[in-house]
């Protein structure tokens, strides 16, 4: 059977989005053995157009 893998983002604080590997159909965890469907990458995007530049007085 073939594994999809898709990159997805996840919205979370201050503008970040957190990246992560989306698996279909579900893969068993190397240290658990249990089935799951995603990968946190400990990557981030910062969406610099949301992002309020604050100037020193």
């Amino acid at each position: 059977m073939i594994t999809k893998v898709k990159l997805r983002f996840k919205n979370i604080s201050d503008n970040r989005h957190s990246l992560y590997l989306d698996f279909y159909p579900p893969i068993l965890h190397p240290k658990t053995d249990k089935p799951t469907r995603r990968e946190f990458l400990n990557l981030f995007l910062f969406n610099e157009n949301e992002t309020e530049e604050q100037t020193v007085p």
